[in-house]
Formats: structure tokens, C-alpha cells, sequence
């Protein structure tokens, strides 16, 4: 029987899930050695054996603070670990470790344990987990830190090592300024970063963000009354940033358009959510002038910017995909449709409509079938992938005569794929509707 070298086990486990690895350790001791590491990687993951397992690792002097505060959770076996787990770790999860800890103390107590103590001795052992978490691993890749009140996180010994290749990072923007700073001053290569802007925004936020000049991906989760100048000085610029994505509606707009135009041209897909829509149009304007590489876009357009939209196609010759609000105010699923149909350039070829809440659909039959057979001779001609996203909304796949054009189209290869999902599911989960050939 050939046997695979290490190269070609570790090409495989690389693609495996967690469950599929752990059956990979107990195959033999090459594969043990090879797949533990992969097994091991992803902290998010970790349940709640992993850290009885990874609290049997902790150095006798971290043992010793347990015992002392009566802190006892029953390790998996007696005897001392095969490996240094820690030390495979490349994701972490300081809010998930958290959790997990305050199940396995709340379940290894056989009498009801006070909410006080059982808080006090979770963040003991969290003390010295993330302890354990900053001597050993020597190159973290994402980092995942939602503050929370009984949650802390420092720096201890090896810290440094441990954060220096950071590359993505997740946290709320009510992190305590040290801890921005300490990071700034071992983090400059962050490639994503993920933050949530809270009631509460630490001066060092601007100070981290300024010192990153490789950021790619940017995602910001605005609360009310929030601005982007709240978190990113003017004067800074993003020459690799790719995608930017505002969860949700700023209260202004002057800085989010002075941002573009310091870091648009880079930009590949631009996404703003809950958008309302400025008075005067110039968020939109601002993507034409600013954003003429984009690939992909979601915005929204009033039902009296058909020029702007021109105008965004026009400027706009990469644009692939675009997301457009249907329903109110803006755009109806037929002007929308006929607007990418009409206007958009030779690359667009997927379309996005979010349907606002209680939106009634007033697409005909007739109309649908109209656009669908113009874009079938459209040249050249590339499929179109239509999207709905809606919630409590009457939209045009709920009419049987529509659907029946939409399978007759997938059939003919003029519509490559349709898809309906509700905004709770997302891109990811979202349900795919599969139709039978008309025969």
C-alpha cells in the first residue's frame, strides 16, 4: 500500500472540516501529526473539550492561580498533552473563549455556583488562557474581539510575536484606547478589519486605523448618529483598500464622499445598507466620479435619478454587479430592470433587487417577457443572474406567470441563475429555487 508523503496529507487536510479531522487523528501517527494542526487552528471553533484540553497545557504557575482560587475543571486525561495545542491556533475568539470558559466552570460545579464568583473565576481562567494564547502561538491570523464589560484582554509576555502578522481583525469600537494603542505598535499590515461603532468610540481607534496602509477590506457597522470622520482622520488613504462595506446609513454623507474620493479609484465593491438616500444625490454622484473601477455596487436610487444611475453605468465600465432598492421612493422592479437593460455596459450581468418592507410588486407578465427577450439579443450576450431580496415584500416571483417566463428564460441560457431570499439569510444562506425545463 503506497503512502501519501506529509506534503500531500497537508494539501488535503487543509480543505477538510472539523469533524472529517479529528477522524484524521486517529488513523495513524503521521496522520495524528499532520491533521492536528489543522484541527487545532480555528479557535472559533473550539468547544467546550478543547479548552478542558487546552486548561491541562497551562504552565504550572498558571495551575497554581487556579488551585488557589479553588478553580477546579476536570482535564480529559491525567496524563500531560501529546502536543502544544496553543501553539496551532491562527484564529481567536477572546468574547467566544469567554463563553465557552463560563459554560465549562458553570458545568464542572455540582452545586449552583453565585453569578459573582462564577464571573470573577471565568475571567481568572480567561487571565490565563489568553496567557497561554500569547506565549505559544507565534503568528496569529484573525482576530476576534467584541468588548464586553466582564471581558478584558491584555498584553502579556509574547504578545508581540503573537499579533506582529495579524491580518484581520473584528472588534467594537468601545475598546479601551491602551489597548488600540499597544496594537498599533505591533499591527501595521492588517489586510480586513470589521468594526462596530458603539455609543462609545476610543480615541486610539483613529490612531490604529491611520497606521494601516495594506487595509483591503473595510467593514463598518455604523450605530445612529455616528460619522466616518468619528473613526478615520481626512488626511489618511487606503491605496490597497478593494471593498468597502457601511452596514448601515450615516448620519453625513460630506465625509463618506471626501473618502472616495481619497480611496475610490482602488475600490472594487462598494456596499452601503439601510440607505435612505441624501437630499441631493451626491453619495451616487460621488461613486460615478470617484469609483470608476468598481466591480460591484450596492446603493440606492430614487425613482427620480435615472440620470445618476446613467451617469454610475457610464463612468462605471467594470461594474459587474449592482444591488438596487425597489419599492417607495426608489425604483420599481420594471424601471430597474429596464435601467440595466438600457444602460448598464457590456460587463454588467447580475442584478440585485431589495425590496422594501411591505413593497407590492406591479411587474406584468407582459413586461417581463419584453425585457428578458431584449436581453436575449443583446450584444454581446452574457447571461443574466437576477436576484431578490426581500422581507414581507409582494415581489415578481410571487406571480405563477412570471415564474413561468423566468424558467422559460433559464432554459434558453438567457438567465445563468435566480435566486429569492429574505434579508435575515443573507448572501451565504441564501435559498436557491430550483425550476424544472418547461416541457
Amino acid at each position: 500500500m503506497s503512502k501519501l508523503s506529509i506534503d500531500c496529507l497537508n494539501e488535503i487536510f487543509e480543505y477538510l472540516e472539523k469533524e472529517t479531522l479529528h477522524s484524521c487523528l486517529l488513523v495513524n501517527r503521521l496522520w495524528c501529526e499532520s491533521s492536528v494542526r489543522f484541527f487545532w487552528r480555528d479557535g472559533w471553533n473550539y468547544n467546550t473539550l478543547n479548552y478542558c484540553t487546552l486548561i491541562s497545557c497551562l504552565p504550572e504557575e498558571s495551575k497554581e492561580i487556579l488551585n488557589k482560587n479553588e478553580i477546579i475543571i476536570p482535564t480529559p486525561t491525567s496524563k500531560p498533552p501529546i502536543f502544544n495545542y496553543a501553539t496551532f491556533c491562527k484564529v481567536l475568539s477572546i468574547n467566544q473563549a469567554h463563553h465557552m470558559i463560563k459554560n465549562l466552570i458553570k458545568n464542572s460545579n455540582q452545586q449552583n455556583i453565585f453569578t459573582r464568583d462564577l464571573n470573577n473565576n471565568t475571567n481568572i481562567v480567561m487571565q490565563e488562557i489568553c496567557k497561554l494564547f500569547m506565549r505559544q502561538i507565534t503568528s496569529l491570523k484573525k482576530l476576534i474581539f467584541w468588548k464586553s464589560p466582564s471581558v478584558n484582554f491584555n498584553f502579556y509576555p509574547g504578545s508581540k510575536n503573537c499579533l506582529k502578522y495579524l491580518t484581520e481583525l473584528h472588534c467594537n469600537s468601545n475598546i479601551p484606547t491602551k489597548f488600540f494603542y499597544q496594537l498599533s505598535q505591533v499591527c501595521q499590515n492588517i489586510l480586513s478589519l470589521d468594526i462596530t461603532i458603539g455609543q462609545v468610540i476610543s480615541d486610539g481607534l483613529k490612531d490604529f486605523i491611520s497606521v494601516q496602509k495594506n487595509l483591503k477590506y473595510l467593514d463598518i457597522h455604523y450605530g445612529r448618529g455616528k460619522d466616518l470622520r468619528d473613526i478615520i482622520p481626512t488626511y489618511v488613504t487606503f491605496s490597497q483598500l478593494q471593498i468597502l462595506k457601511i452596514q448601515y446609513s450615516c448620519s453625513k454623507y460630506d465625509s463618506l464622499i471626501k473618502f472616495l474620493e481619497m480611496n475610490g479609484k482602488s475600490l472594487k465593491e462598494f456596499y452601503i445598507g439601510d440607505y435612505a438616500g441624501d437630499s441631493d444625490n451626491s453619495l451616487n454622484l460621488a461613486i460615478a466620479n470617484f469609483c470608476p473601477n468598481i466591480r460591484k455596487l450596492s446603493t440606492g436610487f430614487k425613482n427620480n435619478e435615472l440620470k445618476t444611475l446613467k451617469l454610475v453605468f457610464n463612468c462605471c465600465q467594470f461594474l459587474e454587479s449592482i444591488n438596487i432598492w425597489c419599492g417607495g421612493e426608489f425604483f420599481s422592479e420594471k424601471e430597474a430592470l429596464e435601467a440595466i437593460l438600457y444602460y448598464s455596459n457590456k460587463n454588467t450581468c447580475e442584478l440585485v433587487l431589495y425590496h422594501l418592507y411591505n413593497t407590492r410588486s406591479k411587474l406584468l407578465p407582459e413586461e417581463l417577457e419584453s425585457i428578458l427577450s431584449i436581453w436575449k439579443n443583446r450584444v454581446p450576450i452574457k447571461p443574466l443572474s437576477l436576484m431578490i431580496v426581500k422581507y414581507d415584500a409582494n415581489s415578481l416571483d410571487t406571480n405563477d406567470i412570471n415564474m413561468k417566463i423566468i424558467r422559460k428564460y433559464i432554459k434558453l441560457g438567457v438567465i445563468k441563475k435566480f435566486k429569492v431570499t429574505g434579508f435575515d439569510n443573507g448572501e451565504k444562506t441564501a435559498h436557491y429555487r430550483k425550476f424544472r425545463p418547461i416541457v
